[in-house]
Formats: structure tokens, sequence, C-alpha cells
């Protein structure tokens, strides 16, 4: 998930329908698993402020409430069954921010599409249990 102040208010719809987004999606597979990365941008200028105090706090006084560091990609959770400890992990995060508008998408989803998110010896050929 994309952390830059731009997505504050998505990461207050993620930490709310982490339940509902499984529960729909077990309507189409019982192979069900839920993971966790975030991105906000690379930091280095341009893309972030390289002052400081910029670094150490990217959101000023433009947001009340915590603001951590900019950061490329963190794999914050590996796909799993449990919906409370994405939950957990979710409800943890904080925002962040950058100075340009297109944050690290890309570099997020090459993060995903080397596997980060699957445990060892999990196949990306793997299955779906798909209702007939």
């Amino acid at each position: 998930m994309d952390l830059s102040f731009s997505m504050r208010n998505d990461l207050e719809n993620v930490r709310n329908l982490g339940l509902e987004v499984v529960t729909a999606m077990k309507n189409i597979t019982s192979a069900v698993r839920i993971g966790f990365g975030s991105f906000v941008d690379k930091v280095v200028d341009p893309y972030v402020s390289t002052v400081e105090a910029k670094l150490a706090n990217p959101c000023n006084n433009k947001h009340k409430g915590p603001c951590q560091p900019a950061f490329s990609f963190k794999h914050v959770l590996k796909l799993t069954e449990d919906v409370e400890e994405f939950e957990k992990k979710v409800s943890k995060q904080s925002i962040s921010s950058n100075l340009d508008n297109p944050e690290s998408g890309f570099d997020a989803i090459m993060q995903a599409a080397v596997c980060q998110f699957l445990p060892p010896g999990r196949r990306w050929e793997a299955s779906w249990d798909l209702p007939t």
C-alpha cells in the first residue's frame, strides 16, 4: 500500500475493510490469504526532501499524528489466513510524505512479484480452489 501523505484516507479504509475483503474473497475461493506491504518513495532527492529534519518527519505540520520517515518498500506481513494478524499489522501503520506525485508503485509491484509475500516453498502456480 502507498503510505504517502496523499493516501492517508486510504490507509484508514484498509484498516477497516480487511475482514470484509477476506469474507468477499471466500465467496470466490477457499484458498484466501491476505498480506501487507507498503511503500512511499525512493529516499533520494528529488523524490523526498533530504534535509535532516524532513527525513525524520516528512509530514511536518500538515498531519496531526504519527508520520514515519519515507522508505522504498516494507514487507510487513506475508500471506496468511489470519485476518486478525492482518488487522493488527495494518493498525500499526502510519503515513509518511514525499515531494513528487508519482510514488514508487512500480517498485512495490516488483517487490511483490519477487515473492516477498510468499512463504517458503509456496509456488506462484498454486491452484485456486474455485467453486463450480
